[in-house]
């Protein structure tokens, strides 16, 4: 998440926004618990894996 987004969210809902990156196997899981099917929580872990891996390059 940029500055820029968290500021926005802050202003709105009124209290601080902070982020916190999890690591691939815990990101996943918390997707898991939250009602999306493995298969799918899988897939969009692997889509931010992939994000952050361009953002370093």
């Amino acid at each position: 998440m940029m500055v820029v987004e968290r500021v926005l969210i802050t202003d709105v809902i009124g209290r601080p926004v902070r982020h916190i990156s999890l690591d691939p196997a815990a990101l996943a899981a918390r997707f898991v618990a939250q009602g999306l099917p493995p298969d799918d929580a899988k897939t969009l872990t692997g889509l931010g894996v992939v994000r952050r891996a361009l953002k370093t390059v």
